[in-house]
C-alpha cells in the first residue's frame, strides 16, 4: 500500500502559492527570481497533482542536485516508485525506466541520444518538469525539438526558469509550445514575431516593439507564469552591492589581439576606400568571427590584474571564499594556474565545460564546507541551479552579453541561506571590448524592464550607442576609416 509521507523541508507560503498555480490554475511556467527554490515549488506541485510517473528534464549539472531534492523530498515514495538518474554512464536507460517514480535526465543526453528520447517519449509521464527553460529558447535546436516532442507524450507540463526571456520576446516561443499554451494567450509563434518585433538591419534579425512589451507581460503574467521577485517574497534578505572595477592591461597584448582584425579591415578598405553601406554590411558579416577572438584575448589581458583583485580579497577576508566567473576556458585555466603561482597554499577548483558530472558536485560539496578559497567557474557552464551561498563575494573576470546569463551567475550566491550581502565586482579593461559588451547589456536591459518589470536585471550601467555585436564591428571599421581619412588628409 502506497502511504504519503509528509513532504520536506516546508515550503515558505510564496512556495505553496506558486506549486498551486501551477498544480491548479494553469500558471504553470514557474518564473521565480533565481534563487527563490523553483525546484521545491515543481516538486511540491508534482505530489499536489499526484504524479505516478514524472520526467525531470534540466542541464547536466543539475542532475544530482534534483535527484536529492526529489529524494529530501520523498515524492516517489508516495508513487511506490523509483528514482532513475540518468547520465553518460547510464548504459540502455530505456530497458531501466520504472513503472512508477521519477527520472531525471540531462537535456544534452536527449538531444544526442534519439534513442533515449523515443524511449521517454513512450514512457509517456503523467508530468514533464523542465528545468532551465530558457535553455530552449532557440526552436531550431535539437535540444528544443526532442524537448517539445516529449512535452506532447506528456499528460502535464512545469517549466522552471528565472530568466523565460532572456534578450527577446522570441525567447518565449518554444516555452509556449512546451506548455502548450498558445491557446491561453491567443497568440501563435508566428503572431509573437509579427506583433512584437520588427526587422532588423541586418539580414534575419528581429529587434522588440517596446511600446508593445508591456501587453505582452500582460498576457504571460495572466495565463502562463508565476513570476515573484526576491524583493517581493524575501524582504529580508541580503543586498546585492555591485560594482565596476577599471584595470588597465598590457597595451601590446590587446594591440596583438587588434591587429588580425585590424589588418583585415585595411586590407579590405584599400579595394574600397569609399564604401557603401552595403558594403559595409558585407564586411560586418565576415568580420563577425574576430568579435570572440577579441573577447578571449581581453580575458587573457585581465588576468594580472584579476590574480592581484583575488589576493587583496584573500589576505583581507579569509574566511570568505571567491567565486570568479569567466567567460573562455584557457582564462579559468591561466587564473589557476597563475594563483598556484602567486598563491600555492590557495585552494582552487574550477568549474566549466569539461567538469565531468561527479566532479561538479564534489567541487560545489567542497566549497559549500569550506574547503575551497577561491571557485573559477563559467558563467555557461555553471551559472544555474547551483547553490553557493558559503561565500558573499564574487569577481566577473569576464562578462556576458546577456544580462538573463549575469543574474543567474550572481544568484548562485544571492538566495535562500544567504545571510550577508553579496558584493559583485566585474572587471572592466580599459581600451577593450569590454566597455561595448556593457553597453550591449545596458540595451538590453531595456528590453527586460519592459518584459519583466520589477525584476533584478540591471548589471551594468552606460551608453546605449551600440546595440550588439554586428553594430561593435560596424563601429571599429568607422573607427579605422576614420583613421585613414584623417591620415590621408
Amino acid at each position: 500500500m502506497v502511504t504519503t509521507p509528509p513532504f520536506t523541508p516546508t515550503p515558505f507560503p510564496y512556495q505553496l502559492d506558486g506549486a498551486c498555480a501551477a498544480a491548479w490554475n494553469g500558471h504553470t511556467l514557474i518564473a521565480d527570481e533565481p534563487g527563490l527554490g523553483k525546484t521545491i515549488q515543481a516538486l511540491l506541485a508534482a505530489r499536489m497533482m499526484n504524479a505516478h510517473r514524472a520526467l525531470i528534464i534540466c542541464p547536466p549539472i543539475l542532475v544530482t542536485n534534483w535527484e536529492k531534492e526529489t529524494r529530501r523530498t520523498r515524492n516517489a515514495e508516495c508513487t511506490d516508485g523509483e528514482i532513475l538518474a540518468i547520465t553518460p554512464a547510464t548504459k540502455n536507460p530505456g530497458q531501466q525506466l520504472p513503472q512508477a517514480g521519477y527520472v531525471i535526465a540531462a537535456d544534452s543526453l536527449i538531444s544526442a541520444r534519439r534513442q533515449l528520447e523515443q524511449d521517454l517519449t513512450a514512457w509517456a509521464p503523467d508530468l514533464l518538469i523542465v528545468d532551465e527553460a530558457h535553455r530552449m529558447k532557440n526552436p531550431g535546436t535539437r535540444r528544443t525539438k526532442a524537448v517539445i516532442r516529449i512535452a506532447k507524450a506528456a499528460h502535464e507540463r512545469i517549466c522552471l526558469t528565472g530568466t523565460p526571456i532572456v534578450s527577446t520576446p522570441l525567447d518565449v516561443i518554444p516555452l509556449l509550445a512546451i506548455l502548450d499554451k498558445n491557446d491561453a494567450i491567443g497568440l501563435t509563434g508566428r503572431d509573437i514575431v509579427d506583433q512584437y518585433t520588427t526587422p532588423a538591419p541586418w539580414k534575419g534579425g528581429r529587434l522588440p516593439i517596446t511600446s508593445k512589451l508591456p501587453q505582452l507581460h500582460q498576457l504571460l503574467a495572466e495565463h502562463v507564469w508565476t513570476r515573484r521577485t526576491k524583493a517581493d517574497v524575501l524582504p529580508q534578505l541580503p543586498a546585492k552591492l555591485r560594482a565596476l572595477h577599471h584595470v588597465t592591461p598590457d597595451p601590446a597584448a590587446i594591440r596583438t589581439a587588434h591587429a588580425d582584425l585590424d589588418d583585415t579591415i585595411d586590407t579590405w578598405l584599400e579595394r574600397h576606400p569609399a564604401p557603401t553601406d552595403e558594403q559595409i554590411s558585407e564586411l560586418v558579416a565576415d568580420a563577425l568571427p574576430f568579435i570572440s577572438q577579441l573577447r578571449r584575448a581581453t580575458g587573457l589581458a585581465k588576468v594580472p590584474a584579476a590574480v592581484d583583485w583575488i589576493s587583496t580579497h584573500l589576505d583581507g577576508a579569509p574566511d570568505d571564499p571567491l567565486i570568479v566567473w569567466t567567460i573562455h576556458r584557457d582564462v579559468t585555466s591561466a587564473l589557476a594556474d597563475q594563483i598556484a603561482t602567486d598563491r600555492p597554499d590557495t585552494r582552487v577548483r574550477t568549474l566549466d565545460g569539461a567538469t565531468t558530472h561527479d566532479a561538479r558536485a564534489e567541487a560545489v560539496d567542497a566549497y559549500q564546507a569550506g574547503h575551497v578559497d577561491v571557485l573559477i567557474a563559467q558563467i555557461v557552464a555553471a551559472g544555474v541551479g547551483l547553490t553557493l551561498t558559503r561565500g558573499s563575494t564574487a569577481l566577473f573576470a569576464e562578462t556576458d552579453w546577456t544580462p538573463a546569463n549575469v543574474v543567474q551567475a550572481e544568484d548562485r550566491q544571492h538566495r535562500i541561506g544567504q545571510t550577508r550581502p553579496v558584493q559583485i565586482t566585474t572587471l572592466i579593461a580599459e581600451h577593450t571590448l569590454d566597455a561595448r559588451i556593457h553597453a550591449v547589456l545596458t540595451r538590453t536591459i531595456g528590453v527586460l524592464d519592459d518584459l519583466t518589470p520589477g525584476s533584478d536585471h540591471h548589471v551594468t550601467t552606460g551608453s546605449t550607442d551600440t546595440t550588439g555585436p554586428r553594430d561593435i564591428i560596424r563601429q571599429l571599421i568607422n573607427d579605422r576609416l576614420t583613421t585613414r581619412q584623417e591620415t590621408a588628409a
